[in-house]
């Protein structure tokens, strides 16, 4: 009922019907709140909601899908039993409501400025720069449990562009009514390709280290967000990507993440070009060798026979 709304384009009407089907699960909430074909249907319908509550255009909706997210990431309560357990969620389950949550605080900000439009300038620059940043905050959780749409966002909001609305993919787009359970949001797969070999993985990965280290503002922003990283902040990061730090690592860790200062990852930058330079040269040399080999065998023997005629 819900999706024949929202494909009818009655976003308001399919909120409604949605948080309807979840009043039913309500009173076994206390008592099988991890069980996974109660947290399913419970999960699924907040972020359902949630969708149509951005693509409704009531000036209430972000704030509507706000709540709805906040009930889904445990930062509010169900009446009576606490939040939702998020390790039983799966990981693609809360990249896209971080996703959502970071579009709905963009919305929230354009309101916020239009409802501010008599007031002063720095007023209206205040409330947008306030809601963008809460929305890269989101934007970069989503991404870093591995949501393409949040990744994506993530890089406009970085680049301090204005984000495009949500596209669907141009193949055979994913439905937004899809189970992450089953199909965890994915992008339609990419064709066969061969596999990758190990020296150009490390070479491609040096790359990468090397382009984002590029300039001094990626450097500092980099280095901000590492040296802020607490024990605490690195524990929940890795238990909300679903791998969890063993005990003690992450107080381990902090200290040397403290220790990255802009200057400490330019010298790892220029580190990580130079073996970038010299694997490609090493896989360049191998390739060569690979494609000459029977003359290299070739030339051995002939020194081996030569040797012996001698001999």
């Amino acid at each position: 009922m819900g999706k024949a709304s929202h494909d009818a384009g009655s976003f308001k009407e399919a909120a409604e019907l949605f948080a309807d089907a979840r009043e039913p699960l309500l009173p076994h909430l206390s008592e099988h709140l991890s069980n996974q074909q109660l947290l399913s249907p419970l999960s699924l319908s907040l972020l359902h909601e949630s969708l149509c509550h951005l693509k409704s255009s009531s000036p209430s909706s972000p704030s509507q899908a706000l709540k709805c997210l906040a009930l889904l990431l445990g930062d509010a309560e169900f009446p009576g039993c606490g939040p939702l357990p998020q390790p039983e969620l799966p990981p693609a389950v809360r990249a896209r409501a971080h996703h959502r949550r970071a579009r709905a605080h963009l919305l929230q900000g354009d309101l916020l400025q239009g409802d501010l439009l008599q007031g002063a300038r720095g007023a209206r620059g205040d409330a947008r720069e306030e809601a963008r940043g809460k929305a890269l905050e989101e934007a970069k959780r989503g991404a870093f449990l591995g949501d393409a749409k949040a990744a994506k966002l993530y890089g406009e909001l970085l680049r301090g562009g204005e984000p495009g609305p949500a596209q669907a993919p141009t193949q055979a787009p994913t439905s937004p009514f899809a189970s992450p359970f089953a199909s965890p949001f994915s992008l339609p797969p990419a064709p066969p390709s061969s596999p990758p070999t190990p020296t150009s993985l490390v070479s491609s990965l040096l790359s990468k280290a090397d382009a984002a280290l590029s300039t001094p503002s990626s450097r500092s922003q980099i280095s901000s967000l590492l040296t802020s990283l607490t024990p605490e902040s690195l524990a929940s990061l890795s238990a909300a990507a679903g791998a969890p730090l063993p005990p003690g690592v992450s107080e381990r860790l902090a200290p040397l993440l403290a220790r990255c200062s802009p200057e400490n990852l330019e010298r790892l930058r220029s580190w990580a070009s130079k073996i970038a330079r010299a694997v490609k040269l090493a896989s360049g040399l191998l390739r060569l060798a690979k494609e000459y080999r029977h003359f290299l065998v070739y030339y051995l023997i002939y020194r081996f026979a030569r040797r012996s005629v001698r001999a």
